[in-house]
């Protein structure tokens, strides 16, 4: 079946992902608003990332027109650890919000950590971010570690990028994931 991937990459986590899960596939992978509208159509299978982005995933609103009559597959992009069940089911809940109307078979969503370099971010996102951070701080001792691992990552940039975590993903698709992602 050919398969194409496609992304939505803000500071290029995202995008990393999605170059070695084209690589791993043997296939085609353009970056949202870039991509080749017939290649697309023509697929049978389309794998979507996005990065997740103030109770959304980047890019999926757009993406979903490809989705009808397609095998789809998602990966989210996030800092947050999705093992997690309570940040699983956040971020299913996000998906499902972006679908709309449409749904994803179960077994189909990856979700992968990615990078923060507060320094790096847009105007934009900076602005959410800092209110984010003092919601975070007026949670005091209900915090989690997650939402101190956020706060730490203010002041020094993180990078979980993993692009061995795609291996589930890669076998999904039917695909061997390279030798260099096993172990």
């Amino acid at each position: 079946m050919e398969t194409v991937v496609l992304y939505t990459s803000h500071y290029g986590a995202t995008k990393q992902y999605a170059t070695a899960l084209a690589a791993a596939l043997g296939a085609p992978c353009f970056a949202l608003g870039t991509e080749d509208a017939q290649a697309v159509r023509s697929a049978g299978r389309i794998v979507y990332g996005g990065g997740l982005y103030a109770g959304g995933v980047a890019g999926l609103g757009k993406a979903k027109k490809y989705f009808p009559g397609k095998d789809v597959f998602l990966f989210t992009v996030g800092l947050a650890a999705a093992q997690r069940p309570e940040v699983r089911a956040e971020i299913e809940g996000q998906v499902r919000r972006g679908l709309g109307q449409q749904s994803l078979a179960p077994g189909r969503l990856f979700c992968l950590r990615g990078a923060f370099c507060f320094d790096k971010l847009g105007a934009v996102h900076k602005a959410m971010m800092r209110m984010m951070r003092r919601m975070l701080l007026k949670k005091g001792d209900a915090m989690t570690q997650d939402d101190r691992d956020l706060l730490a990552a203010y002041d020094t940039p993180v990078d979980f990028t993993d692009v061995s975590a795609l291996a589930p993903l890669v076998r999904a698709c039917g695909a061997v994931p390279p030798a260099a992602w096993q172990g």
